[in-house]
């Protein structure tokens, strides 16, 4: 029986067509075995294909998909010994492969017969069999990398902990990673957790109060060998018995920054607090709490969960609530207020507010020029005074020379502008005129700014210049300062402060009795001037800083974040709290206080 196939018009290479001949040779064998019932019958298989003899062969190499399944259907049903190779020529597959006319195919005798040593009287029935080894570079060979790795016996997890901020994440972390641990070392064991067993519908169960002490311990070892190395080594040799002083001390260094605190190492090999307490019935880990190093990341979670634990209370409650969890760090005080000093919400809460080195004074102040040609305004009060049966407010106003300090003080009904105008006009009218007016952003300030400009738009300039000249004077200009910066007013603010204490005292006894004559007249009696100096130089707020917004009207924790989008230096490169602050609904200028 002989069978052929044609060659499928997709291209495929010769060693597969090869492998796909042997695959149907196989098939027919099977099929005449089943059809005639000889089940025992002994059977050879010929191929002229040395390739196909190393596939079959092969027991090392690793075939593509198509291969591996072509030589996998061979052998579940046909053993490597009954394979053979012959010679091309001796081969009577090629007649059918290469075709032949008709009479060709009759005289064949190749093709009738078979080969001739089948008919030779000395034929071998089992006749050596050709082992032919694969090539690497066979194009059917899968490509295989392997790369030479290394493992030590035990590595630190340290590292991988500098990810986490939350010491009970970075301890639940752990402790998965022990169960797994363990699950690998009993692989009989189907889990740890008998919770796991129970409901096989569940995942994920969360660590166990004695999962997460364990996974504690482990931490704290790693972290006491990387930091007390020398010191455990020391320790070596003495017993873990806290008893055992004597040895220990001997084998401590005296020299060692803990020798104080004398050391010793408990049954976990971990290194406690010795002393003289234990006879105290209390937990031990109490009576001997654990060393910590204090450059350490561990050291900082636990600082940072004990402090939140406090909500935040100060350096001491924070450390005896360290101490009073079994825990002993080195330079523990120092520690803890580096910590504080550094937490966000407790400089939201108690932080004091940036004082910048005052800067140097302007020109205006140093500017030789008769008493009030510069000068600074502010408002103060209100105060209350009688008019009539009724009570109404009235307001302070000061008037500063900027190069001798002398004030002049004004009172105004109200906030307008137009009451500001005739305060100053009054100032005027017995100072003499004025070259510069500082002031805030105040709103009756900006009023007159806008009101002079607009008249001095309307007047015939050159007639109004020659006038001025007259008078030895220019015409007025505004400085303002931006919105919110009471700081850089400090040369009437200060003033302020004074006459405020001076007119505290008068109207001590006065004040229900008061009215405008009597406000005035005390106005007069309050020119005093002192204040105090900011010396001190601290870093400058940057663009990007998050900050406390001061509010003046609101508690400190109603107070809003913001984040600083623009400085102003002054001209020594000093600022504070001239900046803009973007909020949640505005921006504006305000003090500040850095998170």
């Amino acid at each position: 029986m002989s069978k052929s196939r044609v060659t499928p018009l997709k291209p495929i290479t010769v060693p597969r067509l090869e492998l796909t001949a042997a695959v149907v040779a196989v098939r027919i064998s099977s099929m005449l075995k089943r059809e005639l019932g000889y089940q025992e019958l002994k059977e050879f298989f010929w191929t002229d294909s040395k390739v196909v003899l190393g596939y079959i062969s092969n027991e090392a190499k690793r075939f593509h998909v198509f291969v591996a399944n072509q030589v996998q259907h061979i052998k579940d049903h046909s053993s490597m010994e009954q394979w053979k190779f012959i010679e091309s020529a001796q081969n009577p597959a090629d007649t059918a492969s290469r075709g032949l006319y008709v009479k060709q195919l009759i005289e064949h005798s190749l093709w009738w017969n078979g080969p001739n040593f089948l008919w030779e009287p000395d034929y071998n029935a089992n006749p050596s069999f050709v082992n032919v080894n694969v090539q690497e570079n066979d194009p059917e060979v899968k490509k295989i990398s392997s790369y030479k790795t290394q493992t030590k016996e035990s590595t630190s997890i340290l590292p991988n902990l500098e990810y986490f901020s939350d010491w009970h994440r970075a301890k639940k972390a752990v402790a998965l990673c022990l169960r797994l641990q363990c699950k690998f070392k009993n692989p009989g064991r189907a889990t740890v957790n008998k919770e796991l067993t129970e409901n096989k519908e569940s995942k994920y169960t969360s660590p166990s109060v004695t999962e997460l002490v364990e996974a504690e311990n482990e931490i704290i070892g790693q972290v006491q060998n990387e930091a007390f190395q020398k010191v455990k080594q020391d320790l070596q040799c003495a017993n873990n018995d806290h008893g055992d002083a004597s040895k220990r001390n001997k084998t401590l260094k005296k020299t060692s920054y803990i020798y104080s605190l004398d050391p010793f190492r408990d049954k976990n090999n971990i290194l406690r607090v010795g002393g003289r307490m234990r006879h105290a019935e209390f937990a031990a880990s109490n009576k001997h709490p654990v060393i910590l190093p204090k450059d350490s990341h561990i050291t900082e979670m636990i600082v940072c969960h004990y402090h939140r634990k406090v909500h935040h209370q100060g350096r001491g409650i924070t450390l005896n609530e360290l101490r009073a969890s079994g825990y002993w760090i080195i330079g523990g005080s120092s520690v803890v207020g580096r910590h504080i000093s550094r937490c966000v919400i407790c400089k939201r809460l108690r932080g004091t507010f940036q004082e910048q080195k005052m800067s140097d004074l302007p020109p205006e102040r140093l500017e030789p020029a008769p008493p009030f040609t510069y000068c600074g305004v502010d408002y103060f009060g209100p105060f209350f005074v009688k008019e009539g049966r009724k009570e109404v407010k009235r307001y302070g106003v000061l008037f500063t020379c900027m190069a001798s300090r002398a004030i002049h003080l004004e009172t105004a009904n109200t906030l307008e502008t137009d009451s500001f105008l005739n305060a100053y006009r009054r100032f005027i009218g017995r100072r003499g005129p004025v070259r510069q007016l500082r002031s805030d952003q105040g709103t009756n300030f900006v009023g007159a700014k806008n009101e002079l400009q607009q008249c001095l738009q309307e007047m015939d300039q050159d007639k109004l210049k020659g006038e001025l000249l007259k008078e030895n004077c220019d015409w007025i200009t505004f400085e303002m300062n931006i919105p919110h910066a009471s700081h850089m007013g400090g040369v009437w603010e200060r003033q302020i402060r004074s006459v405020r204490n001076i007119l505290t005292a008068l109207l001590y006894y006065h004040g229900r009795q008061l009215d405008d004559e009597s406000l005035r007249t005390f106005m007069v009696e309050a020119d005093t001037i002192c204040r105090n100096k900011w010396p001190s130089v601290i870093k400058n707020v940057k663009v990007n800083d998050i900050v406390i917004v001061k509010e003046q009207n609101l508690p400190r924790n109603s107070w809003k974040h913001g984040c600083v989008s623009e400085v102003m230096p002054s001209k020594d490169g000093l600022f504070l709290s001239s900046i803009d602050i973007n909020s949640t609904f505005c921006s504006f200028k305000y003090n500040v206080t850095r998170v």
